[in-house]
């Protein structure tokens, strides 16, 4: 099976992924921030930290396999476009304070669970 196929399927696994925790996530926090989006954000950035880290050292995944669970499942979970979106939504409403909140705790929340992830990858590869 081509790299193509096998990205279009981890492609279509994180999309199930993502429709499932918003099935079970559809609410929204203090008047509007929503966590579905927040959460799988978040949660995409570690893993994709966490997979990233253990690609580069080349001892736990290999490169396709890679490029599958990075480009594939995980462009299918993340929603940073439903993010942008939301945040438009809010600003257009004039919701400057939530959108900023939005902004702020979902690009924050990223980058440390990035740093994270990259961190647990380290200790798995004794990096």
């Amino acid at each position: 099976m081509s790299e193509l196929v096998w990205i279009m399927l981890g492609g279509a696994l994180g999309t199930s992924l993502r429709y499932g925790v918003g099935r079970l996530l559809d609410i929204k926090l203090r008047d509007g921030i929503p966590l579905c989006t927040v959460t799988v954000n978040v949660v995409g950035c570690l893993v994709f930290g966490l997979v990233w880290a253990l690609v580069r050292e080349r001892l736990q995944i290999d490169e396709m396999v890679g490029r599958v669970l990075l480009t594939g499942f995980m462009g299918g979970f993340t929603t940073f476009s439903s993010f942008i979106f939301e945040t438009e939504s809010l600003l257009i409403d004039g919701r400057w304070k939530l959108a900023a909140a939005n902004i702020l705790l979902q690009i924050l929340a990223g980058l440390l669970a990035l740093a994270l992830g990259l961190k647990l990858g380290g200790l798995v590869t004794g990096t």
